[in-house]
């Protein structure tokens, strides 16, 4: 007799990020948007409010990072990236964690100020913050909801104001882009959660189920569903998949690229 077996994924962490397009910035200017998103996240979670140097030592790895924003413009500019032979300025890239071990672990990654096209791996959304969460564990569900990711999510949309954000489990995304992935796709993308700003958001046409809410800059929150999303849960990926396709207008046109 052949018994059913259930299709299991295997846990996967969570994605909280931002993006946008090239826009040069300085490392002072950098410094500034990272302490109005420390500011804002203050606010939420615990297990975001406070973020640690990355060290190869548990003294190394305890150093806080610096609130202070002359001290955070000296550690921009040691984050700078090299300009690789190239007339473009690739910007800052930093990375941080939140001096947790375990479920309630979470990074921080920063690639900002670079005013890069990104024609070159075909994403022109080349400036991002992201912040990656462990697994769903019965020690970090609090924090993997809405109520508690929302405010994260528009925390660093204050702060960077960038052209699109998203929260989602990192798996998600490979269900749409295929094999080969279909790298139009990767600079609008749906998810849990999905920020659009203006005008951008005007040019698409949200799908029916999904819960939309107005942000304070003039943009768009559409969330696929209030429930903590499960990769498993059928319903949650249809209606994350409708808002991903309601994004289409917003693709990137690869006709009119010389490929």
């Amino acid at each position: 007799m052949t018994l059913f077996r259930p299709h299991v994924l295997p846990p996967t962490p969570f994605l909280l990020d931002v993006a946008w397009q090239a826009r040069l910035e300085d490392a002072a200017t950098c410094a500034h948007r990272f302490a109005r998103m420390q500011e804002n996240l203050s606010r939420c979670d615990a297990l975001v409010q406070r973020w640690y140097e990355i060290g190869a030592t548990a003294e190394a790895a305890g150093i806080p990072l610096p609130l202070a924003p002359s001290s955070l413009t000296r550690r921009f500019e040691a984050a700078r990236m090299s300009s690789q032979g190239t007339d473009q300025d690739q910007g800052f890239d930093l990375a941080a964690w939140n001096g947790e071990q375990g479920p309630r672990h979470a990074s921080l990654i920063i690639q900002a100020g670079s005013d890069r096209t990104g024609e070159d791996w075909l994403n022109d959304m080349t400036n991002n913050v992201g912040i990656v969460f462990e697994p769903a564990e019965v020690a970090n569900a609090n924090l993997l909801t809405v109520e508690a990711l929302k405010p994260i999510l528009m925390a660093l949309i204050d702060a960077w104001e960038p052209a699109t954000g998203n929260v989602r489990p990192l798996r998600l995304l490979d269900r749409w882009a295929g094999d080969p992935p279909a790298v139009e796709q990767f600079r609008f993308h749906g998810g849990w959660m999905t920020y659009v700003a203006a005008p951008w958001c005007h040019e698409i046409e949200p799908p029916p189920g999904a819960i939309l809410e107005a942000t304070p800059d003039g943009g768009l929150l559409l969330i696929a569903t209030e429930e903590p999303f499960n990769l498993q849960n059928p319903d949650h990926v249809e209606a994350a998949t409708a808002i991903h396709e309601s994004l289409a207008p917003l693709w990137l046109d690869l006709t009119a690229l010389d490929l």
